[in-house]
């Protein structure tokens, strides 16, 4: 599951729900940004298509003109065009219209980060050092279970030898403690102490 998605200036947001967070107004402002910023794609898309199909029936137009003008028949009239333009012109407002409500949500969402600021950013550092207590258990239980399978693989290696050959092989050590570190100074709690 993506814990990400877009914001309302295309850029990433986090997902704050996948994250279990229940900053309501902020969830609503990320998810509003995101369906604004794909309304805005589609309208994108649609102004693109409107514009070529202009194009094609503007060329397919004078075409038609000519071929009245040398044969005398009646003038071809510009309906599919003019169609075609008023909903490009409809679709173009409609863009504008949602890029508008876009920098509004975007702002909004700027000041209720801004606004809550210390109380999230430290119930995120909680959070963020129970998720390094938990990677640093299993790191350590993933040492111990290598270390098994080293050991093993040593009397393996006894039995293979008929029991001529045995050496304690002390097995791979997972070390995170630079990658806890690391997340550590990430999440601005360098200095925290991680549960025992």
């Amino acid at each position: 599951m993506s814990k990400t998605m877009t914001g309302a200036t295309g850029s990433p947001n986090p997902d704050l729900k996948a994250y279990g967070l229940k900053w309501k107004q902020a969830i609503k402002l990320n998810e509003e940004g995101a369906r604004l910023w794909a309304r805005a794609r589609e309208l994108g898309r649609e102004e693109a298509v409107l514009t070529e199909e202009i194009r094609t029936l503007s060329t397919a137009h004078m075409n038609a003109r000519a071929a009245a003008l040398r044969n005398g028949g009646p003038e071809p009239t510009r309906g599919a065009i003019e169609a075609t333009q008023a909903r490009l012109e409809a679709v173009g407002e409609d863009l504008r219209v949602t890029r508008q409500a876009m920098g509004e949500s975007h702002a909004e969402l700027l000041k209720t980060v801004a606004a809550n600021r210390d109380e999230w950013g430290a119930e995120v550092q909680a959070a963020g050092v129970i998720a390094l207590e938990k990677a640093r258990v299993a790191a350590d239980a993933l040492s111990a279970h290598l270390q098994e399978a080293a050991e093993l693989g040593s009397v393996f290696e006894w039995v293979e030898s008929g029991g001529e050959r045995f050496a304690m092989d002390r097995g791979p050590a997972v070390t995170i403690d630079a990658l806890l570190g690391q997340q550590r100074r990430a999440l601005g709690i360098d200095s925290v102490e991680m549960v025992a």
